[in-house]
Formats: C-alpha cells, structure tokens, sequence
C-alpha cells in the first residue's frame, strides 16, 4: 500500500509539471534523509525517463554529494509553474511573496498566433449571415481576410443582435485583442459589364454623370446607374470599354464646368 501511495504522488507531481529530473532530486533527497522509507527505484529497462538513472542506493554522499544536495535544496524552493501550451503572457496576479493555494489563477496566458473576431449583427441582417462567408476586416491601418466560422442561434435581448466569429491567423502580432475592427461580408457575387468606384459618380443638372478623359479634354458623360454596394456602383449606359473616367478629384472638374456654364451664360450685350 505504501509502495502504491508512492506511486500515486509521483505521478501527480509528473501531472502538476515535474520533470524525470526532478523526481530524481526528490529521490535523492528521501533518500540522504534517512526517513526509513527506500525509495522505488524503476526497473523498466525501456523507460526512457530513469532507465539512465543509477539506483538510489548506488549513490555516495560525500561532502560534494553533500554540497550538490543544499543546491537541490534551494533549486526545489522554486516551484516551477508549466503552461499547456506556449502562448505569451498577457496578465499576472501573483505579487513578489504572495501565499497561494493549490488553484490560483498566477498567469493568464494566451496563444495570440491565432485571434478570435466577435462580430455583432443586427437582427434584421441575420438571414444574411451564414458560416462560411468570407470577411473583410478592416483593422485601421491592417486589413486582412477571415471566413465567419459560427453565428450564435440567440439574439442579445438588450442590444438585439446575434454573434457572428471570425478566426485569423496573427503570426506576426499585428492583430492585438480588444481592438474595435469593422468587417465587410460578401453576401452575394454577381458578374457586371462595368463597376466604378461610387466616389467617381457626380451629380450635374440632377443627372448623374463622370467625366472621361479623351487625351485632350475632359467630356462630361450622363451615366445610367445599377446596383451598388459600399464601394462600387454598376454603370448600365454612358460608358463604353476603354473610356479613361477620372475617379479623383472629380468634383473639381464639376465646379470649373459649373463655373463656366454660369460665366457664359451671364455674358451679353445692351441694344
């Protein structure tokens, strides 16, 4: 029974994180205390954890036997605290000379090579919003591409929107946890003759237009407009492939014309 007991704590402390090596060193110091009790040497010669261990009672304690012994002794006054897994430190609460129990939370660790995006939706876009959608989050400066893993079943009753998840992979640590993001889903894909950026778009005698380029001057196009997202807009007629269309500053092309019409219109002469 007591061989058993033995065995038992070992193999809570190989559990709790201790090594072959420092079983080694518990070992030794059962033994240079003589408290009556041999200690179970392994006799497994395949064990690859004590098979290069000499037998506890081969050992010599000299006075450098005896010295190596009071450094194992400061050595276990260190407790050894082993994470799962590797992962970077994000939180501590075990200040310098602090008594704990056997279940403290001493260290948060976190794996931060892979991040977790919460996403809120509102109610009314949830039809929308299926697993397996790809993601545009726009993280400030970074952007990066994720696909929705999991949407909640349950609506928040005080926010009235539903969790949707994105997992990234964050090798270099750009992503960092907490941060607010903005996500852009693609809900559908369809093929269109002509897509320009909603920005080019221009409004003159209340007739959308842009402004092409044809090597020497600018030309004012009435466009007829499709659908559109947050970005782009389908232009149906006004434009053919090839045209040149000025998609910046545009807006200062509309006000030298603007300008112009009125100068014009406003000359004349007095009979």
């Amino acid at each position: 029974m007591r061989e058993l007991d033995l065995i038992g704590a070992e193999r809570n402390l190989y559990i709790l994180g201790l090594t072959a090596v420092d079983m080694r060193a518990l070992q030794t110091l059962t033994t240079s205390y003589g408290d009556g009790y041999s200690a179970i040497v392994c006799t497994n010669p395949n064990c690859t954890d004590c098979a290069e261990h000499a037998p506890i009672d081969s050992i010599d304690l000299t006075e450098d036997h005896a010295e190596e012994l009071l450094n194992t002794n400061e050595r276990l006054a260190w407790y050894p605290l082993r994470a799962p897994f590797d992962g970077t430190v994000i939180s501590k609460h075990l200040p310098l000379g602090e008594s704990v129990k056997d279940n403290p939370d001493a260290f948060i660790i976190a794996n931060l090579s892979t991040v977790w995006v919460d996403f809120r939706v509102h109610q009314r876009d949830l039809p929308a919003i299926v697993p397996g959608q790809k993601v545009i989050v726009d993280c400030g400066q970074n952007q990066a591409e994720g696909v929705i893993t999991y949407v909640s079943p349950i609506v928040a009753d005080d926010t009235r929107t539903a969790l949707a998840r994105v997992i990234l992979q964050n090798p270099s640590g750009r992503l960092h946890p907490g941060t607010f993001v903005r996500g852009t889903v693609a809900i559908d894909r369809m093929k269109t003759a002509m897509v320009i950026e909603k920005s080019t778009i221009q409004y003159m005698d209340d007739q959308p237009c842009v402004f092409v380029y044809d090597g020497h001057a600018f030309d004012k196009r009435n466009v007829m407009l499709g659908r559109t997202d947050d970005k782009h807009i389908e232009i149906t007629e006004g434009l053919q492939t090839g045209d040149n269309v000025v998609i910046k500053n545009a807006f200062r092309i509309k006000a030298e014309m603007e300008k112009s019409k009125t100068a014009l219109s406003g000359h004349g002469h007095v009979h």
